[in-house]
């Protein structure tokens, strides 16, 4: 066995890393063998055994064997009770050697190299790619094979400006999903200046930035289509049938215009009575009007038929108070007694806003 004493020429020496035999320690020393017989397994097993050198501590050793010099950092292994490997050593190469970080392709192989343990993580408080005037990029791979990567990469910058992607407090943990464009190129929407809440964002030039419109969307034509069957028809005196649900609080639904498009089938509509559109689901068209009212006569055509009715205003109904109507539904119903015998379907065009009370 070589001992410390043959290529240490006990000029053996602890640098750091805390007391001999507990902390982990670098050492420095030097050598007049050479490199090969350095690294010959079991060339520091009298030291481990003397418990001065442990598993991962680092040596630093300058030698020179008959005028050829040498030097590098080797890290204590417990191959054949102490030996010495170049430290990091990796698959292909030093991990830290230039244009090599792509020999190691595994988390544990990164640690083995680095000389850490199975549940040592390496951390770095910046990682660079590339340099200035030497471009690079980050990547990240997923776990499967041949499936793609996600990469980091800088472009130019005319004026030498840093460019930083930095997250805001977060109130619990949050993984944001990059979504699938269709296309080989795709952007970002981005903001310069608050956007306020409500309010409708609007391109801002072609380059993908975005800005607030100015208008809420209570300021805007809402449009919704329903679909009503002859049984709802007949039933909806009991059974008023909702159109656009409850808005929320301190929201009110205004019609602006229905269309109530009647598809005649095969039998004609009878009895009935006033059809209007209200507020809530009070039962026999007793609701709070949302709209003017269409006689039931009118529904007892025998051909398909568009019935065209307007919001209140300006109707002798126009009151709407507050308790029934604010976050209220709208519904279509009928006064007297309900349809009977029609089979015609209708379909609901309705052409409304939400309105903010407070």
């Amino acid at each position: 066995m070589v001992t410390q004493v043959d290529f240490l020429q006990q000029t053996l020496g602890q640098v750091t890393g805390g007391l001999v035999g507990t902390a982990p320690a670098m050492w420095v020393a030097s050598s007049d063998q050479t490199e090969a017989v350095i690294l010959t397994a079991g060339a520091v097993a009298d030291l481990v055994s003397a418990g001065i050198f442990k598993v991962r501590d680092i040596v630093w050793v300058n030698g020179d064997l008959d005028g050829t010099p040498f030097q590098n950092v080797y890290t204590v292994t417990a191959t054949s009770g102490g030996s010495l490997i170049t430290y990091p050593e990796s698959v292909g190469g030093a991990l830290l050697a230039a244009n090599n970080l792509d020999d190691v392709n595994s988390v544990s192989t990164s640690r083995t190299n680095l000389g850490l343990g199975i549940l040592d993580n390496v951390r770095f408080a910046r990682i660079d790619g590339g340099a200035s005037g030497s471009a690079g990029t980050l990547r990240s791979y997923p776990a499967g094979a041949t499936s793609g990567y996600l990469g980091l990469v800088g472009v130019a910058n005319a004026g030498d400006y840093a460019i930083l992607i930095s997250n805001a407090s977060h109130g619990q943990a949050t993984t944001y999903s990059i979504p699938d464009v269709g296309a080989s190129t795709g952007q970002f929407l981005v903001k310069t200046a608050a956007l306020v809440s409500g309010n409708f964002p609007v391109a801002s030039g072609t380059a993908g930035k975005i800005a607030d419109s100015g208008y809420n969307v209570d300021n805007v034509l809402l449009y919704a289509s329903v679909a009503i069957t002859a049984v709802e028809f007949n039933g909806m005196y009991a059974a008023p049938k909702l159109l656009i649900a409850a808005p929320g609080a301190n929201k009110l639904i205004v019609i602006d215009r229905i269309e109530l498009i009647m598809t005649f089938v095969s039998a004609a509509y009878a009895a009935g009575g006033v059809v209007g559109f209200q507020y809530d689901s009070t039962v026999h068209g007793a609701g709070v009007a949302a709209s003017n009212t269409e006689a039931a006569a009118d529904f007892f055509a025998a051909a398909s038929t568009t019935f065209v009715f307007n919001g209140n205003a300006g109707n002798t109904v126009g009151i709407v108070p507050f308790t029934t109507s604010v976050d209220k539904g709208l519904y279509i119903s009928n006064l007297t007694q309900a349809f009977t015998t029609g089979d015609s379907t209708f379909v609901c065009k309705i052409h409304y806003r939400i309105v903010a009370t407070a």
